[in-house]
C-alpha cells in the first residue's frame, strides 16, 4: 500500500539532479516549506546570518527516485554535532 506524499510545515526534501548543463549546474535540488509563524520567531529582532538545523534521512520514491527528506529542528538550539556511527560520511555512499 503506498501512502500519498503530503506537505507538512518545517520538512522539505533534496533530490539528486538528473540532468546537468554544465560543470556548474547543481548536483541536487530542493526546498523546505517553513511555517511563517516559525519564520518569524526566528527571525524576531534578527541582524546577519539566522542559522536553522535540519535533519536528514535518505529515502527512496515509489518511482525508485533516490532523495534526502529533510525536517527543520524547531526545539532548542543544540550544540550537539551529528555523529556518523560508521566513520564515513553519509554523502559519500
Amino acid at each position: 500500500m503506498t501512502t500519498q506524499y503530503e506537505d507538512r510545515p518545517n520538512t522539505g526534501k533534496i533530490l539528486t539532479s538528473k540532468e546537468k548543463k554544465s560543470d556548474s549546474s547543481p548536483d541536487v535540488w530542493g526546498y523546505v516549506k517553513f511555517d511563517a509563524d516559525y519564520l518569524r520567531q526566528i527571525s524576531d529582532g534578527a541582524h546577519g546570518l539566522v542559522e536553522v538545523k535540519l535533519s536528514g534521512w535518505k529515502k527512496q520514491s515509489a518511482a525508485g527516485n533516490n532523495y534526502l527528506s529533510l525536517a527543520v529542528n524547531t526545539g532548542s538550539q543544540s550544540a550537539s554535532k551529528p555523529v556518523v556511527s560508521n566513520g564515513k560520511d553519509p554523502w559519500d555512499e
